[in-house]
């Protein structure tokens, strides 16, 4: 955290304006608009082609981010790790845990906006490689958009990017394995 502060004070002054803006874009990408893009884009896609499999990678993706939800929200709550503004605010250490809590200031650990971002490209990233490795490139900025932005410590954006991509992987893996089956069986629900 040091460094990245370190670097944005001595950049001229542009210059950290367009990195603190782009952080600023990635953080409200990051809320939970980059998985609606990545939901609509395969509605819209599944829309024209009448594709089973599209639609199926739809419901991996709603089923990736909903369980990633569920599992950020409960781990954030059961930690209560201090955020790091706060941590700044109340001079308290980085691991300082205060949970089981539902205090915004506390629920720090893991990052949801890295977990839920992992959880949306991970189906993807499975299953159609070409398009799941620019998703994750997203997902691992918006995770670094929350460091720099100093909502989370840099092991929570690793800790939420984990989770969703266990999560989605899991859900990708389950996905793929069904349309190799649906495509095995003559192609009919394929």
């Amino acid at each position: 955290m040091d460094w990245i502060t370190r670097t944005l004070r001595d950049c001229p002054k542009p210059q950290a304006g367009e990195v603190i803006a782009s952080c600023r874009f990635f953080n409200r990408a990051g809320d939970f608009y980059f998985t609606l893009v990545i939901l609509l884009g395969l509605l819209a896609v599944q829309r024209f082609r009448k594709s089973a499999v599209l639609l199926r990678m739809t419901a991996a993706v709603v089923c990736a981010a909903c369980i990633t939800t569920v599992v950020s929200r409960g781990l954030k709550v059961l930690v209560g790790r201090v955020r790091p503004r706060e941590m700044i605010r109340r001079g308290v250490e980085p691991w300082y845990l205060n949970g089981p809590t539902l205090h915004g200031d506390y629920n720090s650990y893991p990052s949801g906006h890295s977990s839920l971002a992992a959880a949306g490209s991970g189906p993807l990233l499975v299953a159609l490689p070409w398009a799941g490795i620019p998703l994750t490139a997203g997902a691992i900025v918006i995770g670094g958009s929350r460091m720099v932005g100093v909502y989370h410590h840099p092991s929570d954006v690793v800790g939420g990017l984990w989770l969703g991509f266990m999560v989605g992987c899991t859900s990708g893996c389950r996905l793929r394995r069904t349309i190799r089956r649906a495509r095995r069986l003559g192609g009919r629900s394929a």
